[in-house]
């Protein structure tokens, strides 16, 4: 069986470090894992963009 998704986007990292692919792409329930899983990868993927919006917030109100 291809995995056309791993072929394109080239994200062959492991579970549960698989939701963020390579080129910033994230991705829920690729793992085959059930509500369980796609659970987990969300609030992984939350918790990523929280980080990032703070650091550039950071970055911001240095600038100022």
């Amino acid at each position: 069986r291809r995995d056309v998704f791993t072929e394109r986007w080239g994200n062959k990292r492991a579970f549960p470090n698989c939701w963020k692919g390579d080129n910033g792409l994230y991705a829920v329930e690729f793992t085959k894992r059930g509500l369980m899983g796609a659970s987990m990868e969300a609030k992984r993927i939350a918790q990523d963009f929280e980080i990032c919006w703070k650091s550039e917030a950071k970055q911001l109100s240095a600038a100022l």
